[in-house]
């Protein structure tokens, strides 16, 4: 291949490079959890982990039930963060949401 060739070939490959994608939407987000950080650092990190993934909700429901009887539960500000926290995971991850039935509700009766 002759240099005039080659060097078209090289231009006709090159291409520019993709542009990074705003991850910014998905990540874990930090300023709606002020009390969880703070005062409750070991769920703030165990949210954050299962920030996107199919583990959210399991663990938001683990910190809904008390399963020994050493806990009071969690102060009211810190339940209407974590009630926020499932409402904006579930806008940006809509297809992670879960979805109840009829009988869910029946069960529970």
């Amino acid at each position: 291949m002759s240099n005039q060739n080659e060097e078209v070939f090289s231009k006709s490959i090159i291409r520019k490079p993709a542009p990074k994608p705003e991850f910014s939407e998905y990540e874990f987000p930090m300023d709606k959890t002020p009390i969880a950080k703070e005062k409750f650092p070991h769920i703030y990190k165990s949210l954050e982990l299962c920030w996107g993934t199919n583990e959210f909700h399991k663990y938001l429901s683990s910190l809904y039930l008390i399963e020994r009887n050493d806990r009071s539960g969690f102060p009211f500000e810190m339940l209407k963060e974590i009630e926020v926290i499932a409402a904006v995971h579930d806008t940006k991850f809509p297809h992670l949401k879960v979805k109840l039935d009829k009988w869910d509700f029946a069960y529970k009766r």
